[in-house]
């Protein structure tokens, strides 16, 4: 099983986003309801209880990986990858260039359009949400435990953190809960240089943390951001 179980989204409004990741992405309803006081206290966040709520799951299943859709009072559309903290999430997928039509078409921006070899994207999702999407490589460098996809639009594989410090941040989540670093690179990021209005050179000390071979947390260290 995927080490991620969920990624959560806390949106101002739940029917905009679930239009659009059933419509565009593909993705079908699995459960619809309001969030229950005993998860809410579980995350330690008693003013959720009662909230609208969704989970949506790619269209052929998956164990995990799943979306959780909030509809949070204090949630505002935002612009993604400008702060620090949980950013974003990357989706398998098996089409990016189709996908690519798919966004387009239904009005979203682009922050990172596919790129050889493996095409990763990044776009915007309606409410604000940032998205990564990446085409699985059995024969990846790193060699990680890759999905393999059934749906156009498969489960999230990864969470995106953006922090001060990488190394920091890859110690806390191994004592947190055993995950391991994986690779880890000096690069530009584009979609957050596109976002942060940063040069395209600008680098950032970017790393994986995983569970067996299997990644699931990707780390990147903003050389700037809002608080």
């Amino acid at each position: 099983m995927h080490p991620l179980h969920a990624a959560t989204f806390h949106i101002p409004e739940t029917e905009k986003a679930k239009a659009f990741y059933t419509n565009v992405l593909g993705y079908t309803v699995a459960h619809q309801g309001v969030v229950s006081g005993d998860l809410a206290r579980s995350w330690n966040a008693e003013e959720l209880s009662g909230a609208a709520t969704l989970t949506l799951t790619p269209d052929a299943g998956s164990e995990g990986g799943y979306i959780r859709l909030i509809e949070s009072p204090h949630a505002q559309a935002t612009s993604p990858f400008q702060t620090y903290g949980w950013v974003g999430v990357e989706f398998a997928v098996q089409d990016n260039l189709g996908l690519q039509e798919r966004l387009k078409e239904a009005d979203c921006d682009i922050l990172m359009e596919p790129m050889p070899p493996y095409r990763p994207m990044a776009a915007t999702g309606p409410l604000g949400e940032g998205l990564l999407f990446n085409e699985p490589q059995e024969n990846n460098p790193f060699h990680y435990t890759v999905i393999d996809t059934k749906s156009f639009v498969d489960q999230v594989a990864i969470v995106i953190l953006a922090c001060r410090d990488r190394t920091a941040s890859e110690a806390f989540y191994t004592e947190l809960m055993g995950a391991k670093p994986g690779h880890r690179a000096e690069m530009p990021l584009p979609f957050a240089n596109t976002s942060l209005g940063l040069a395209p050179d600008t680098m950032y000390q970017t790393g994986a943390m995983r569970i067996g071979r299997t990644p699931f947390i990707e780390i990147d260290q903003y050389p700037q951001a809002s608080e």
